[in-house]
C-alpha cells in the first residue's frame, strides 16, 4: 500500500507498507514528529509503483521519504488515475481494485475463474489481451 502522509510543516511523506493497519504507521511515524500528521491518500499499488511516483515528484524532494507539499501533489492525491502515465497499473491490480470480475468475464466472453486467476496472478495475459483489459477497465474502450 502507498501512502502520503501529511504534515502540519508544509511536507508530505511518500510510503509504502505491507502493514494493512495504516493507523500502526501513521503512529510510528508520529513518533518523534513535532507536527501533527494525518493521512492525506491511500493506494492499494505496488512497491514499484511508489518508486515511480517518488521519480515524478523528486522535483519537490526535501529529504528521504519527504517532499514539499503543493497543489501537484495535491492534484495527485486527489485523482491519481489521471496520471497514470507515471505508474504502471497491472491487469490484476485493476480488476482488484475495480471488483470487475464479472463484468471483464463477460465483456471479453472469458469465464470468471479464469479472470478471477488472472487478478490473483495465478495466470498470465497476454500482451494484446493485457492491453485490451486495462484500456476497457480504465474506461478508454
Amino acid at each position: 500500500m502507498i501512502y502520503f502522509i501529511k504534515s502540519e510543516s508544509g511536507h508530505v511523506k511518500i510510503g509504502f507498507t505491507n502493514d494493512k493497519n495504516i493507523n500502526k504507521r501513521l503512529s510510528v511515524i508520529q513518533c518523534g514528529n513535532p507536527y501533527k500528521l494525518e493521512i492525506l491518500r491511500l493506494l492499494e499499488w505496488e512497491y514499484d509503483q511508489e518508486y515511480e511516483i517518488k521519480k515524478h515528484f523528486e522535483k519537490h524532494k526535501v529529504r528521504g521519504e519527504w517532499f514539499n507539499l503543493n497543489q501537484e501533489i495535491i492534484d495527485y492525491t486527489e485523482n491519481p488515475y489521471k496520471f497514470n502515465k507515471h505508474v504502471k497499473v497491472s491487469i490484476n491490480q485493476l480488476i482488484k481494485r475495480l471488483g470487475a470480475v464479472r463484468s471483464v468475464a463477460e465483456e471479453l466472453g472469458i469465464s470468471e475463474r479464469w479472470v478471477k486467476d488472472l487478478a490473483s496472478g495465478k495466470r498470465r495475459a497476454s500482451n494484446s489481451l493485457a492491453v485490451i483489459i486495462q484500456l476497457k477497465l480504465l474506461g478508454r474502450i
